[in-house]
């Protein structure tokens, strides 16, 4: 838990973000989650490395100042990617045979000290000891 507020640290991947700016069922699936944490007094956390992996999704500016500011309603927390990062991933490849990506994620969590993450990806789920939130679990 927080030592800053007693409340549960959640993290965001990018897979959650990604299927937030698409429609269709997953979308709702986590609204509704995202909905039960924060009543379950969970506060949100995220990286620059999530928010990044959308770049490719819209093209839009517009639309995607509007969507950085919905994660910044969101997360109480949205962490950079600093070099440092990089080098532990490495050792979290070295240790779960998984991808950058994945390792990226699983450092930032460490870093951050969440006590869960909401993602819809495998790798991770398989790779972290930490709580793993699916949004179709609420």
């Amino acid at each position: 838990m927080s030592e800053r507020t007693g409340k549960r640290r959640l993290y965001l991947d990018e897979t959650i973000w990604i299927a937030l700016a698409l429609e269709g069922e997953m979308r709702e699936a986590i609204k509704l989650s995202l909905k039960r944490l924060l009543q379950d007094d969970w506060i949100i956390l995220s990286s620059a490395f999530a928010l990044n992996r959308l770049i490719g999704l819209e093209t839009n500016p517009a639309t995607f100042i509007e969507y950085t500011q919905l994660m910044r309603r969101i997360c109480a927390e949205i962490e950079p990617l600093e070099v440092d990062d990089l080098e532990r991933s490495s050792l979290e490849i070295l240790s779960h045979q998984c991808s950058l990506t994945a390792a990226i994620h699983l450092t930032l969590m460490k870093r951050m000290r969440c006590d869960g993450v909401l993602t819809l990806s495998p790798e991770i789920k398989r790779a972290t000891a930490l709580p793993v939130f699916h949004p179709t679990d609420f």
